[in-house]
């Protein structure tokens, strides 16, 4: 008799939400990006500036949840400092930016009608995976 297994399924919300975000991140590439060196930013990392920026772009826009391309670089750029990709960020926030919006599908938008993040709900994952993780990194934490 063979044994009954329960397939992979996610129990919480918080599960479902953070497997979605990994797979959208591991797409499949439709449209290379132009990382600086031709080189590439890992999955980790993109997460980790991804958390960064929906938690800083949610809480000046709390009520659109809409905001302009100058917010999307500022935030983008200072998230690429932030994990250490050097002072001349500006290159490696662009094909991020161009990532996330052609394959990832995460963010959406356009320069004269504001970017979004796919899904309000998304963007609250991340802005709450960003305070756990600088929770979680504090001393004490």
């Amino acid at each position: 008799m063979e044994e009954c297994q329960a397939p992979d399924v996610p129990v919480t919300r918080s599960q479902l939400y953070d497997r979605v975000v990994d797979q959208l991140l591991g797409r499949h590439i439709r449209r290379r990006p132009r990382y600086p060196f031709d080189g590439d930013m890992d999955l980790a990392a993109k997460r980790t500036i991804l958390e960064r920026i929906a938690l800083a772009l949610l809480l000046p826009n709390d009520r659109s949840r809409v905001f302009t391309e100058y917010d999307l670089s500022e935030q983008l750029n200072l998230a690429v400092q932030a994990a250490r990709y050097g002072n001349a960020t500006a290159p490696w926030a662009t094909a991020l930016r161009e990532d996330l919006l052609q394959n990832s599908g995460l963010l959406r938008g356009h320069c004269e009608r504001g970017f979004f993040f796919v899904h309000p709900t998304l963007q609250d994952f991340l802005a709450a995976s960003a305070l756990a993780r600088r929770i979680n990194a504090s001393p004490g934490g």
